[in-house]
C-alpha cells in the first residue's frame, strides 16, 4: 500500500498526471487505513491472548496473527458480546487486507456491518460503511465508494467520532476530486475535514488535512500556496520525526514544484524524498528483524527448558529401573511416547523458527527485487526520458550551451548510479543467463572501479534453481563487501567446481586477514547473514585466516538436496 513513484522534474504532462494520481490515491489509502491499526483493542475476553496476536501482527507475521483471532471466534460466539463479535470481525478483515486477500476482508467487514446493524452499534457500523467504501475507493469503483462512505457518514456523530469524521472526510475529498477536479462539492468536503481535524486535536490530524490541501492548491493551479504548505509541513513531520508523513509530504512538494516549472527544486526535493524513504525501509526491516529474533529466542528457551525435563525424566527412570522392573515397563512405554510427542513438538517449533526466518529472507529478496525494478523501470526510464528532452534543445547562447552540457553529463552519472544501485540490489543477469554470469557481470563492475582486481575460476553455469542461485549470489555479494569495506585486499579470487553431486565454492582475497575469534564474535548482521544462507541451502562453509595472511572462505552445497531446499524456500 505504501508504494513509491518517480518524479520527472519537465511539464510534461501525460507522465506527471500520472504521477499526480498515484499520489492521491496513496495518500487515501494510507490515511484511511491508519484507523484499522486500532480496532479490536478494547473488551477483549481473557481467553483470547490479544497482546500474542498483536505482536504477531506488528512483527508482519500475518498468519499467525489470524490463526489467534479466527481460533477466538470461536470462544466469542459462545460467550462474547455483541460489540467484542463485531469488532473481532473487524480485525479479521483488516487482517486479511495485509494478507493482500481483498476478498477475504470484504466479506468480513460485511459480516461485521450485519452483526452492528443487528446490535444497534451505530459507531461500528460508520467504521464498516467507511472501510468497505475504502476498499471500493482503492479498486477505483467511485460510485460504490461514494455510496458507502456517506453511510458512514450519516452514522459517525461530530463529537464522538471527529477523528473517523475527519479521515472518512479526507477520503469522500478524494473520490469527488477525482470525479471532477474544480468540483465545489470536493472543497466542502476538504473544509468539514480541516474542520473536525481541528475538533479532534490531533496535529498529526491535521497535518494530514494540510497535506490535501496542497493538493487541492497545485492542481487548482495556486502551486506557489502548495509549496508554502508543504514547506511547513516538512518542518512539522521533521521536527516530529514521523518519515512516512515525511515521504509524502516531500513527493507532494516535488510534484508542486513542478507545476511552478522549479525543476531543479524539483530534483532536489526527490532526492531527500529517496533518503527519507531509504531509511524507513532500513528502519522497517531491522524492527521485523529484532520481532522475530526476539520470537525465536523465546521459542529457543523453551526448547530448551523441554529437553532439560526430557533428560531428567530419563535419570529418574533409570534410578528406579532396578526396584520397580515390573512397573518401568508400562511407564517407561508412556514415557517414551511422551518422549517422541515432545521431541516431534520441539522440532516442529524448530522447523517454525526456521521458516519464519526463510520468509524473512524471502522478504528482504522480494522487497530489494521491487526496489530494484522501480529504480529500473521508473526512475531509470524517467532519467533516459529527462536525457532525450535536454538533448533535443538548441541553445545558442555559449553560456547557456555549456550549462545545458553539464546537465547532459550529470544525468549521464545519475543513470549511472541508477544503474549499479539497481544492479546490487537485484541483478537482471541472475534470472536471464544464470548465476556465473552474475557473478562475472559483479567482478567487472568491481574491476572497473578500480578499488580491488576480482578473478574468477571455474567452469560453466552452475545448475541450481533460481532462490538458491540468489543465495549464493549474496553470499559472494557481502564476502565481497566485508572484502571492500576492511581487507584493503588488492586481489579477490572466486573458484568454483562441481564434484559428486557437490558445488565447491573457494572465495579468498590478499587483505589484512582477521582472527578467527573475530567472526563468531563479531555483532554485526555481516557474518551471520553469510552463514545462515549457507545453512538455509544445506551448506556448509569453513573460514581460514589469521592477521596479514589473508582470508579463505570454502563453501560445499549438496546438489541434490536443492529440490528439498526450493520447497522449503
Amino acid at each position: 500500500m505504501l508504494q513509491g513513484y518517480h518524479f520527472l522534474p519537465v511539464p510534461l504532462k501525460n507522465q506527471v498526471r500520472k504521477k499526480q494520481c498515484f499520489l492521491k490515491r496513496s495518500w487515501a489509502f494510507t490515511f484511511t487505513f491508519i484507523s484499522l491499526l486500532g480496532f479490536g483493542a478494547k473488551a477483549q475476553p481473557s481467553h483470547w491472548n490479544y497482546h500474542k496476536s498483536d505482536s504477531f501482527f506488528k512483527a508482519g507475521a500475518y498468519a499467525e496473527a489470524l490463526q489467534e483471532n479466527l481460533t477466538a471466534m470461536k470462544f466469542l460466539e459462545k460467550e462474547g458480546s455483541c460489540a467484542e463479535i463485531t469488532n473481532a470481525n473487524i480485525q479479521v478483515g483488516r487482517i486479511y487486507y495485509f494478507l493482500t486477500d481483498r476478498t477475504e476482508a470484504t466479506k468480513w467487514f460485511r459480516k461485521a456491518l450485519i452483526l452492528a446493524q443487528k446490535c444497534g452499534l451505530d459507531s461500528l457500523q460508520g467504521k464498516c460503511y467507511r472501510n468497505l467504501g475504502s476498499l471500493f475507493f482503492e479498486d477505483a469503483q467511485i460510485d460504490s465508494a461514494s455510496f458507502y462512505l456517506e453511510k458512514a457518514r450519516e452514522l459517525f456523530t461530530p463529537h464522538g467520532n471527529a477523528k473517523d469524521l475527519a479521515q472518512l472526510y479526507a477520503t469522500l475529498f478524494e473520490v469527488h476530486f477525482q470525479k471532477n477536479k474544480n468540483g465545489k462539492e470536493a472543497k466542502q468536503y476538504l473544509d468539514s475535514c480541516a474542520l473536525y481535524s481541528k475538533l479532534c486535536g490531533d496535529p498529526n490530524q491535521f497535518s494530514f488535512y494540510k497535506i490535501k490541501w496542497g493538493r487541492f492548491c497545485y492542481e487548482n493551479g495556486d502551486c506557489q500556496k502548495a509549496i508554502q504548505i508543504y514547506n511547513e509541513l516538512e518542518v512539522y513531520y521533521r521536527t516530529n520525526g514521523f518519515k512516512d508523513g515525511l515521504m509524502y509530504t516531500l513527493s507532494s512538494l516535488a510534484l508542486a514544484q513542478a507545476k511552478c516549472n522549479l525543476a531543479d527544486q524539483g530534483v532536489a526535493t526527490m532526492l531527500q524524498r529517496d533518503e527519507v524513504k531509504d531509511s524507513i525501509f532500513k528502519e522497517k526491516t531491522a524492527k521485523e528483524l529484532a520481532n522475530y529474533e526476539a520470537i525465536f529466542e523465546t521459542q529457543k528457551k523453551e526448547i530448551e527448558n523441554l529437553e532439560l525435563r526430557q533428560r531428567n525424566e530419563k535419570l529418574v527412570g533409570m534410578f528406579t529401573f532396578g526396584s520397580l522392573a515390573a512397573i518401568l515397563l508400562a511407564f517407561s512405554g508412556y514415557k517414551w511416547r511422551e518422549f517422541r510427542r515432545d521431541k516431534r513438538v520441539a522440532e516442529e517449533k524448530k522447523e517454525a523458527q526456521r521458516q519464519r526466518f526463510l520468509d524473512v529472507i524471502e522478504m528482504q529478496e522480494q522487497e530489494r527485487t521491487r526496489i530494484a525494478a522501480d529504480l529500473h523501470d521508473g526512475l531509470g526510464h524517467l532519467m533516459a526520458a529527462l536525457k532525450l528532452n535536454t538533448s533535443a534543445l538548441e541553445v545558442q547562447d555559449e553560456s547557456n550551451a555549456k550549462i545545458l552540457a553539464n546537465a547532459q553529463t550529470i544525468i549521464d552519472q545519475a543513470s549511472k548510479e541508477v544503474r549499479q544501485i539497481s544492479h546490487q540490489l537485484m541483478p537482471q543477469s541472475l534470472t536471464e543467463i544464470g548465476l556465473v554470469a552474475s557473478l562475472s557481470e559483479l567482478a567487472n563492475r568491481i574491476n572497473q572501479s578500480g578499488k580491488m582486481q576480482i578473478q574468477m575460476e571455474g567452469g560453466t553455469e552452475i545448475p541450481l534453481d533460481r532462490k538458491t542461485q540468489v543465495a549464493v549470489y549474496r553470499v559472494v555479494q557481502e564476502v565481497l563487501n566485508n572484502a571492500l569495506k576492511h581487507s584493503k585486499a588488492t586481489l579477490f579470487t572466486i573458484t568454483f567446481w562441481i564434484e559428486n553431486q557437490t558445488l565447491f565454492l573457494n572465495l579468498e582475497d590478499n587483505g589484512m586477514g582477521m582472527d578467527l575469534g573475530q567472526e563468531t564474535k563479531s555483532k554485526g548482521i555481516g557474518w551471520r547473514n553469510i552463514r545462515s544462507r549457507v545453512e538455509l541451502i544445506n551448506g556448509t562453509m569453513q573460514v581460514y585466516s589469521s592477521k596479514n595472511k589473508g582470508l579463505k572462505i570454502e563453501i560445499q552445497i549438496p546438489l541434490e538436496a536443492q529440490n528439498q531446499v526450493t520447497k522449503n524456500l
